[in-house]
């Protein structure tokens, strides 16, 4: 299996209802980001972590910005791997997303929170058009819907009139933020 999931780590640091629930893939290993970035080595759009080499990282909630996990995915991309981020966006410890960050997405800005998500149904764009509407479930946090302001990205997923989804062409990589939690 050549992707990697990010195992959330910081799930109660959030809220203390969260927990293992939130890992609902399983056709691919997990790894924390920490551990990535400890022990993963990035070669040719590759990641290598222990015995797998990984081709995707899926990013499903990574709130706490990590300057050494962000500069391995910029790596990651560059080299030709893909990177798709879904949920929030990850802030630093005053609340603010990174410039960083943004720049990876091909980003403007990004909002950290909204309200609800429940009422939102998320319709797919661009290089994700073929993809079928997708219904957001629940109000929770993870489910909420984060709007996005593309700079040099282009724009692939909406909901409501906002635009919550963006995608960056990196040569043979590519990295693309949906601002919702994906399903299957």
């Amino acid at each position: 299996i050549d992707v990697l999931y990010v195992y959330p780590k910081d799930l109660t640091a959030v809220e203390e209802r969260f927990g293992s629930w939130m890992v609902q893939y399983g056709y691919c290993n997990y790894c924390p980001a920490d551990r990535i970035v400890n022990l993963g080595t990035v070669e040719k759009g590759q990641l290598k972590l222990g015995i797998g080499n990984y081709s995707t990282i899926v990013v499903g909630f990574e709130p706490f910005y990590n300057e050494a996990f962000i500069a391995l995915l910029e790596k990651f991309v560059r080299g030709g791997g893909n990177l798709v981020w879904n949920a929030a966006p990850s802030a630093a410890e005053n609340g603010k997303i990174p410039t960083r960050w943004l720049r990876l997405f091909g980003l403007k800005s990004a909002q950290t929170l909204v309200e609800g998500g429940s009422a939102h149904e998320v319709n797919f764009t661009g290089i994700l058009s073929g993809i079928s509407k997708m219904k957001v479930s629940t109000d929770m946090l993870p489910d909420r819907i984060y709007n996005i302001v593309v700079g040099d990205g282009e724009a692939v997923a909406n909901a409501n009139n906002f635009v919550i989804g963006a995608t960056r062409k990196y040569g043979l990589g590519r990295a693309t933020y949906i601002g919702c939690r994906l399903r299957d």
